[in-house]
């Protein structure tokens, strides 16, 4: 807790918005180079955790994270867990810039939790029982597949509405793009959300398929 406040305030500090390249590493951005250099760690000084972790006191948690990483490949294991949802992470960060820019931002509230939140629930659910009826090795490579070619919609978007973007970016007045543009932009947000669910389905069947039967909980 020590080490997250000194982050936060390191990163706010006016000092360190004068360091050059440094300076474009917020607090979020840290945290993930830290937790990365983290599993790292656990990934090379595997045999000394190991020799520490037999000896500890807590047995149930010491013997379900000692299953966990003392295993063949466990670092490739880890690098998939890691990169599997990296490009939906990536895109969650700048869609809503994005429809900001676009002169979305009175409309976001709505496409966002009305659209876009039923949406990945509902992937969710059929991204689970896709993998329960044909299996996770049959499906899961094309519906992360699925996953990521929705992202290029967002791509068509910038291109379609690329005259729009340059007047509204930064515009305190926005142009109004119009219900037909308004709706298919409301449709794309539905369907990556969908498939992001999907994703996470695909994650959590994996995370279920690595771990131990006796520790799934």
């Amino acid at each position: 807790i020590t080490l997250t406040y000194f982050l936060n305030y390191l990163t706010e500090s006016s000092f360190y918005k004068t360091i050059p390249y440094l300076s474009k590493l917020n607090f979020s951005h840290i945290i993930g180079i830290l937790l990365i250099i983290s599993l790292l760690s656990v990934f090379f000084l595997k045999t000394y955790i190991k020799n520490k972790i037999i000896n500890a006191k807590d047995k149930s948690y010491s013997d379900s994270f000692l299953s966990f990483i003392d295993r063949d490949k466990i670092g490739i294991a880890i690098l998939f867990i890691i990169s599997i949802r990296v490009g939906e992470f990536l895109l969650h960060a700048m869609v809503p810039v994005f429809l900001v820019d676009l002169g979305l931002k009175e409309h976001y509230g709505w496409i966002s939790g009305g659209v876009g939140l039923p949406a990945s629930i509902v992937g969710a659910l059929l991204g689970g029982f896709i993998i329960s009826k044909w299996g996770y090795k049959k499906t899961g490579f094309y519906l992360l597949l699925f996953q990521n070619i929705t992202n290029l919609l967002y791509m068509f978007v910038a291109f379609y509405l690329n005259n729009l973007l340059a007047i509204n970016t930064n515009n305190p007045n926005p142009e109004f793009m119009g219900n037909f543009n308004l709706i298919t932009i409301a449709s794309i947000v539905g369907i990556e959300q969908l498939s992001a669910g999907v994703g996470t389905a695909v994650l959590t069947s994996y995370l279920l398929k690595v771990c131990m039967k006796e520790y799934k909980t």
